[in-house]
């Protein structure tokens, strides 16, 4: 069982993957409590293999200040039976529990593949990126929908500043590369193109992550070496935002007090082969404010957050995807392409 995409509810001890087998795909949803185990699958019938989803709240719903969830879902046409008619992409936010359908939505002038899905830090809208040439955002109170011109193609990744000032997108084509956008207005859907840096071979689904502690994020990439990297950067708030210049873009050099490289990693662990469903693929999370959690190849690797020195490494049998952590049982939920897995650290 193929799980490619992980999100987890460390309140339930649960987990939802999209699993793909033959290029069928289907919602799964696990107690990961103990050993895991399946308690519901539901298949996508006729959906384009890149269907994506993210965690959201559920509306008005709380529980002893617990928030509860739902999740979204882009669904699409399946390129790959003919013959192929284009339609509108649809978004469809589903109960956690059976998958039911509480909304959806219709992508105006989505015909083609998505590229991600995400919540916005304040949770108050979902942005779906296509790969090629639009941005959606969706305020989920109203299910208002704004469409507009996106500045960047091949997108695999977009992930949001925890204070919402910018965002990161990562994108595959000959190469993979980092564009970094800055918000003017989000309520108008005024997103302008900041400045960018290279990762390198198109074959890796890279990871980008903001840290919850200072103005800091992690990337990973791979290289022609045939290396994986994890690279830790430091920013400056204040003048990453002091003018409305490009920086860093083509190649130009990228000015040390704004974008400032901590460290840099050189692993090993990826070396599996991949096809048009197994990009090769890693995923990286805090354990707490001293360690990062890397997923690659079939290990995960316990990393310094000071200098990037693996501290611990875990051998695994199956090839991981996705992680999640649970830090009230100091555990790693792991989407595999056997499975899901728990690994007490």
């Amino acid at each position: 069982m193929n799980c490619k995409t992980l999100i987890y509810d460390p309140n339930k001890q649960e987990a939802i993957t999209l699993t793909v087998e033959k290029k069928r795909y289907k919602l799964v949803r696990w107690d990961v409590s103990d050993t895991p185990q399946m308690l519901l699958e539901s298949y996508l019938e006729r959906y384009t293999e890149l269907s994506l989803l993210t965690k959201i709240p559920q509306a008005n719903a709380m529980l002893k200040d617990q928030i509860l969830w739902s999740i979204a879902i882009i669904k699409c046409n399946n390129i790959y039976q003919l013959p192929y008619k284009p339609v509108n992409a649809v978004l469809e936010i589903l109960h956690w529990e059976d998958f039911s359908c509480i909304q959806q939505l219709e992508l105006p002038e989505f015909t083609d593949i998505p590229g991600c899905v995400t919540i916005t830090p304040c949770h108050q809208y979902i942005i779906v990126v296509e790969s090629y040439a639009s941005l959606y955002l969706v305020e989920l109170a109203s299910g208002i929908i704004k469409r507009f011109a996106f500045e960047t193609e091949y997108n695999y990744n977009l992930v949001f500043d925890p204070k919402m000032q910018f965002f990161i997108t990562s994108s595959i084509d000959q190469f993979s590369y980092f564009q970094l956008h800055w918000i003017d207005d989000l309520a108008t859907g005024k997103f302008s193109l900041r400045g960018g840096f290279w990762g390198d071979m198109r074959c890796h689904n890279d990871t980008i992550i903001f840290s919850p502690n200072e103005d800091a994020f992690i990337h990973t990439w791979y290289n022609f070496e045939r290396k994986l990297l994890v690279t830790y950067r430091r920013f400056n708030r204040s003048q990453l935002f002091s003018d409305r210049s490009h920086w860093g873009i083509n190649n130009n050099p990228t000015p040390t007090s704004v974008l400032y490289k901590v460290w840099e990693v050189s692993l090993p662990y990826l070396k599996h082969q991949h096809n048009e469903e197994n990009y090769w693929q890693s995923d990286i999370a805090f354990l707490n404010d001293q360690t990062l959690v890397l997923g690659a190849g079939k290990t995960l690797a316990l990393l310094n957050i000071q200098d990037g020195v693996v501290k611990a490494e875990y051998q695994t049998d199956a090839i991981i995807q996705a992680i999640a952590i649970d830090t009230a049982h100091q555990r790693v939920i792991a989407a595999t392409r056997n499975g899901m897995f728990c690994f007490h650290l």
